[in-house]
């Protein structure tokens, strides 16, 4: 399988504290990896690192390389970076002063990447795509916050789709939701990898034998194992990830 994203020897600090220690990773091209270890350990730093958000923190300090179809997004612009690895975080948060068809629309007119009359047809599609126009399309001049919190977590990365990145980084997107949300986005994030390169930070280990295709298993700072998701969780080579998975270590 094609790699579309190669990490590279890294290591990010923060306040001289290092947090992660000399990771190697390749993810493949459209494909589900699901990463997963205790808490603390440097899942979402990992994730953060991949489309430069460290950037935005003036304690951090990052070393390495994070290679994007073979070329480094460190050498790259930061804002086109995030354009290509998209975010979506783990409690969802519309802007609260803006219609459900302005926060979609929101990054592809600040980023100036369509003209006003194609902005209807990429709204439509990326709440299609995020699986939520049945149930907005008639009420797109109301607020986005007036939706539950499922359909804000489905806003919000029907947000990123909108400005057609080719990765999505997901940190914990179901841990605020219940189970008839969380199924929703585990359905939605499935069927987004057809198009989408996904990487997808869990602590629901069930979660990712559901739905990801690879697992990379972390632990202070460090990829233990990286392996397809049903060989980790059926035969773990490492002693510490089989304590993990089978919850002797937490």
């Amino acid at each position: 399988m094609k790699t579309k994203i190669e990490i590279r020897n890294l290591n990010v600090w923060f306040s001289k504290r290092q947090v992660i220690y000399d990771v190697n990773l390749k993810i493949p091209e459209q494909a589900i990896t699901a990463v997963i270890g205790p808490s603390g350990c440097g899942k979402s730093t990992l994730l953060r690192a991949i489309n430069r958000l460290h950037d935005l923190i003036p304690e951090a300090k990052v070393k390495g390389e994070v290679l994007l179809d073979g070329k480094d997004v460190y050498k790259d612009d930061p804002l086109a970076v995030r354009r290509k690895i998209g975010m979506v975080f783990q409690k969802p948060v519309p802007f609260p002063s803006m219609s459900i068809f302005e926060n979609v629309a929101i990054g592809v007119k600040l980023n100036d990447l369509a003209k006003k009359e194609k902005l209807e047809k990429i709204v439509e599609r990326s709440l299609r795509m995020a699986a939520l126009w049945d149930e907005v399309k008639d009420i797109l001049d109301s607020p986005g916050t007036s939706l539950s919190v499922g359909q804000q977590q489905r806003l919000t990365i029907a947000r990123t789709l909108a400005l057609e990145p080719e990765v999505l980084l997901m940190d914990e997107p179901t841990s605020a939701l219940d189970p008839v949300s969380m199924k929703k986005i585990e359905e939605l994030i499935v069927n987004l990898k057809n198009d989408y390169t996904i990487v997808i930070v869990t602590h629901d280990m069930r979660q990712a034998a559901r739905i990801s295709d690879f697992t990379a298993f972390m632990y202070d700072g460090k990829i233990i194992e990286f392996n397809e998701t049903s060989e980790l969780f059926r035969n773990p080579k490492e002693e510490i990830t089989e304590k993990y998975i089978t919850g002797r270590i937490s």
